[in-house]
């Protein structure tokens, strides 16, 4: 097939099949942005009901954390950082620490002058942290400033984190593996796309621990709300046809060298059962063998890997 489904292009090579459709370079790309929307939009379902776990617990501290770095030696080697100001409220907006810590030792220049000595600060952040479920705009943005700390010999003891937060819902295979840390979070759920490149847009830091409450608030307010494109993505939809945590899976062959023969040995394995008819795409530059072209199409597991579980083939 060379004629697109969708907007009627006489192409000049064979088109691949996406649910019984045959689509030209730009419509395809445009149906996976749409499924990229309606995924974003059963997203917003499960990081409401995540938000909401989060402000339910009584030790939440939300806290964020702003480090200041050091100018690099003339060799260009990295200096540890000079200071951090850390920001902490709790799941009420009441303030639990707010602090400008040094974290350069004394006869380092250039940190600020009013930061407190390390050691009042360790002191200050293990009793208002301690024990506490601790919310951060990325992972490592606390433990950065706690390990330079130790390093300068004043240690802090925060104990574990939280509890550990699963995803929602049942693990499969067929659905997105979305980045779990808060900033990824906020980006997941405003689900704004870049119009150039279809990919989830930065947003913007929220500057202190209490508009970070606040965008966990928002989140969290949405639940119950299914607002966004309508429709179910592929993920939900091969779900839908019977394939769950344990179901099939998919195997593309890729042929480099001429595109005569690479149709000719499709449409040999297509007659054989060994390959599904009209999953041709390409030829395409190949990026490891240099002016030679590759051509792609779908073969058909159960023919090519008898009794292989799904877990052995991903490997």
């Amino acid at each position: 097939m060379r004629v697109c489904s969708d907007c009627g292009a006489n192409c000049q090579q064979p088109l691949a099949e996406r649910r019984g459709r045959y689509l030209c370079a730009m419509c395809a790309k445009l149906a996976r942005i749409v499924d990229f929307q309606i995924e974003l939009r059963e997203r917003r379902t499960e990081l409401a009901e995540w938000a909401q776990g989060v402000l339910a617990d009584p030790a939440l501290a939300v806290v964020w954390v702003e480090v200041m770095g050091a100018e690099p030696t003339p060799s260009g080697r990295r200096r540890p950082p000079l200071a951090a100001r850390v920001h902490a409220v709790d799941g009420h907006g009441r303030l639990l620490v707010g602090i400008l810590v040094r974290l350069a030792g004394p006869r380092t220049k250039g940190a600020p002058a009013d930061a407190i000595p390390p050691e009042e600060g360790a002191r200050a952040l293990q009793a208002a942290l301690k024990g506490r479920r601790r919310i951060t705009w990325t992972a490592d943005a606390l433990q950065a400033v706690t390990d330079r700390l130790a390093a300068l010999g004043h240690p802090v003891r925060l104990g574990p984190a939280g509890p550990s937060e699963p995803e929602t819902g049942v693990w499969s295979p067929h659905r997105r593996a979305w980045p779990g840390q808060v900033c990824d979070r906020l980006a997941q759920w405003r689900g704004k796309l870049d119009p150039a490149t279809g990919e989830l847009r930065v947003p913007w830091p929220p500057g202190t621990a209490d508009r970070l409450l606040l965008c966990l608030q928002r989140i969290a307010s949405t639940a119950g709300i299914d607002a966004g494109r309508p429709g179910r993505s592929r993920g939900a939809r091969r779900e839908d046809d019977g394939a769950g945590p344990a179901g099939a899976y998919e195997v593309r062959i890729a042929v480099t060298g001429p595109a005569g023969a690479a149709e000719r040995l499709a449409a040999v394995l297509a007659a054989m059962g060994a390959a599904e008819y009209g999953s041709l795409a390409g030829p395409v530059p190949s990026r490891e063998v240099p002016g030679a072209q590759v051509t792609y199409f779908a073969g058909n597991p159960e023919v090519l890997l008898p009794g292989i579980e799904p877990a052995d083939a991903a490997q």
